[in-house]
């Protein structure tokens, strides 16, 4: 009885952490979700406020559907390849500390727990700070540091660099 309620106790708090998930969007901000995305194929599934290390995903298709739980709002649904698993350190993801992988991911974009290199600015940072997103405010912040992209050299995988050496 004891382990039931634990793994109970495990499963909401699975649950909650992801609570706030960002995913409601207008149909224009979806749009330029995926446009951004086929531009720039590579993301990081990271919850910075949760302490989960960043996973780079290479993103290998997308599509927009209704959110669950808004339904006059839209989600993109994405899949891929989890390439490379970031290290986390105290002040966020450490992109000089990383493991490559080949793993399938599949999940939606979320506007505060998925990452894109910020061109203009030079770093790895939420999505929201890329395509204007002020369903809750314009005063969003990150838990942790934003970070720089991981070396080509350290991922390893072929698209990335092709892509990397464009940014």
């Amino acid at each position: 009885m004891k382990k039931l309620g634990t793994l109970i106790v495990l499963m909401l708090s699975i649950t909650i952490a992801r609570a706030d998930a960002w995913d409601n969007l207008t149909k224009e901000q979806a749009d330029q979700v995926v446009s951004f995305i086929e531009k720039n194929p590579f993301v990081f599934d990271y919850c910075d406020c949760c302490g989960t290390p960043p996973s780079l995903v290479y993103v290998t298709g997308t599509e927009i559907v209704p959110c669950s739980w808004q339904p006059e709002d839209y989600t993109v649904h994405y899949t891929g390849t989890v390439i490379a698993k970031i290290f986390m350190e105290e002040r966020g993801g450490d992109p000089s500390n990383i493991t490559p992988a080949n793993d399938p991911f599949e999940g939606d974009i979320y506007m505060n727990y998925t990452w894109v290199y910020n061109k203009q600015f030079q770093v790895v940072a939420p999505f929201f700070d890329v395509i204007d997103y002020g369903y809750y405010g314009d005063d969003n912040r990150s838990c942790h540091e934003l970070f720089g992209l991981p070396k080509a050299k350290l991922v390893g995988n072929k698209m990335y660099k092709k892509w990397y050496k464009q940014q």
